[in-house]
Formats: structure tokens, sequence, C-alpha cells
């Protein structure tokens, strides 16, 4: 299971609308274990909030090519400015030659934004490895 703390951000906050559309890219890195690419669309949901649709890639595990595909309900605290995002995740692991896999990803909870461009979260236990990992995502 995943545990997210959120990883502090300082930086200049927007000084418009706060939001959080468009496409992020960036990694999640794992210090020894390495580092993979992820990429994280968000758009205004209908009801609301945002929603955002992502991969991460470059993932080998069971000696072939994987990845993780996530679908996020995300919140904000407040209208604009650097805060704490409230994130649901669900995730499937894709495992080249297997069936995909549902994840357990409800530990996903919070990303850190700056307010402008920039999010980021501390994972420990990253996929149940034991790992603790960093995500960094810019717009």
């Amino acid at each position: 299971m995943f545990r997210v703390r959120m990883l502090l951000l300082v930086g200049i906050t927007s000084a418009g609308c706060g939001n959080l559309e468009g496409n992020w890219s960036g990694n999640v890195d794992c210090g020894d274990a390495g580092a993979v690419d992820m990429d994280l669309d968000v758009a205004k949901a209908s009801g609301g909030g945002y929603r955002g649709s992502g991969t991460i890639v470059g993932l080998v595990l069971q000696g072939a090519n994987a990845g993780i595909e996530i679908k996020m309900d995300i919140e904000k605290r407040k209208a604009s400015g650097s805060q704490t995002l409230d994130v649901g995740a669900d995730c499937v692991l894709k495992i080249e030659g297997q069936n995909p896999q549902k994840l357990d990803c409800s530990g996903f909870d919070q990303l850190g934004w700056d307010g402008a461009d920039e999010m980021a979260a501390k994972v420990e236990n990253y996929m149940g490895t034991g790992y603790t990992c960093d995500i960094d995502l810019t717009r």
C-alpha cells in the first residue's frame, strides 16, 4: 500500500485563479532503486474539482516491461496559492504479457502544489517495495 506524506514546496504562488489543468510530467525517484517517468493530464471535472489521467512508465517487473495507469480525482483546499491537494486514486499495473492487475493505491491521497507549475509528494513503501520515492511533476 502506498503511504504518502506531502512534500513541502517552497515557491512562488500563482496570482491567477489557481488552475490545475494541463499536462504534467516528471518522475518517480526511488533513490538507489532508480527513477521512472510519470505523465499526468489534468482537466476540470464536470461536478467540480479536477480529474487526472496518468501513466508511470519504465518499470521492469518479473523480468518484463511494465507500467502503471492512474486515474485521479483531485480537489483543491483553497482557491489559489500553494497548498495540499486531496487525491483519490485508482491504479492498474500492466506487465507485458500478463493481464492488467488493480493496485491498491488508496494511500496515495495527497499532492503538494506550489500554486503554479509544480506538484510533489513523498511516497513511502512504494508499491509494497519498502522504498521511499519522491514524485516531482511540472507543467
